[in-house]
């Protein structure tokens, strides 16, 4: 299981050729502020608290949404790859033949802290509380860095040029421990889904979170 001190220092050290001593205690203020997490109590519905800082966006339904948006780029996907602790795979899958490389707009899930944007491994990871964080692997980060603050659906990068299977996956993390990304949306993100599977959400590939 990952501390969340542990990722305090990571943060910090990064901050430390910024000269930004004042963000250590923004991140300390952020990170107690977002206290009461609950624990995860179904699949896909949506409904566990995440109790980000400051985003107003988020109060008429509570969640993350999703890092993807056909409606925001030119693409429809073509498929998704549920969740599966069974098969150890740990992310939800969202894949299109019609991303454009360096042009798909891919959005923070959530307000937090940037904690590691890696143009390498195509990969960011955002801090949004004490307990949770999220990771995009499948994006090419611009505009962030590790110590970044960001808001709730801003750009935080794009698709990359070279995208393994066309294939962008969204990670959400409680405590260290993986679990279904789909429990921590938002309302608005799940209606999204919704029109995306044409209305069978729940019903696609029998449980879109297949514990």
């Amino acid at each position: 299981m990952e501390s969340f001190f542990c990722v305090e220092v990571e943060v910090v050290k990064t901050w430390k050729d910024m000269s930004v001593i004042n963000m250590k205690a923004k991140l300390k203020a952020f990170l107690a502020a977002s206290m009461g997490v609950g624990i995860l109590t179904s699949c896909g519905q949506g409904i566990e608290p995440i109790g980000n800082l400051g985003d107003s966006s988020l109060a008429a339904g509570p969640g993350l949404a999703l890092p993807l948006v056909p409606s925001n780029n030119s693409y429809t996907f073509s498929s998704f790859t549920p969740y599966s602790q069974v098969s150890g795979n740990l992310y939800w899958g969202m894949q299109s033949a019609s991303f454009v490389p360096q042009s798909t707009a891919v959005y923070a899930p959530g307000t937090g802290f940037v904690i590691a944007a890696e143009t390498a491994s195509q990969t960011v990871k955002i801090l949004h509380n004490q307990h949770i964080y999220s990771m995009v692997i499948g994006v090419l980060p611009s505009g962030i860095t590790a110590g970044s603050y960001v808001t709730a659906q801003s750009q935080i990068g794009t698709i990359p040029t070279s995208l393994s299977n066309n294939l962008v996956k969204f990670y959400v993390y409680v405590d260290g421990i993986a679990v279904c990304p789909l429990s921590y949306l938002s309302s608005a993100a799940r209606g999204q889904l919704t029109s995306f599977f044409y209305g069978s959400f729940y019903n696609y590939q029998t449980n879109p979170c297949q514990q």
